[in-house]
């Protein structure tokens, strides 16, 4: 059996903690127009004659960190209740529209099984 001292787990934690999400914010970058999507939310979503603001969603991919994974659900769920979506349909759509690549294909294919198997049980 392999014994591994406190010292030799903990430098390999502290590493891999480093890859993962450092605590040390990166410098926030100006998106270019190829690589985000501008949202006009509402600051009452469900007041017509409230007053709107824009809000940017940068688009994502799948090979992107851990922040930025987490970045990115705190901007779509301030997009759907910006926007008041609460239908299914229109969560789906929302998402698919800032998402890309792999990240757009894994979803799809998750909701279109998930939607599959709801429609079996029903």
């Amino acid at each position: 059996m392999k014994t591994v001292s406190y010292d030799t787990e903990a430098k390999a934690s502290k590493a891999h903690a480093d890859e993962v999400l450092p605590l040390k914010l990166p410098a926030e970058r100006k998106l270019q127009k190829d690589e985000c999507v501008v949202f006009k939310l509402r600051t009452t979503p469900t007041d017509p004659a409230s007053p709107t603001y824009e809000y940017t969603v940068a688009y994502i991919s799948g090979d992107e960190g851990c922040r930025r994974a987490l970045r990115f659900l705190k901007d779509v769920t301030n997009v759907f209740n910006g926007l008041n979506i609460t239908d299914p349909a229109q969560v789906m759509a929302m998402t698919e529209r800032v998402l890309k690549g792999e990240a757009l294909h894994a979803y799809s294919s998750s909701a279109r099984n998930r939607h599959a198997e709801l429609w079996e049980e029903a």
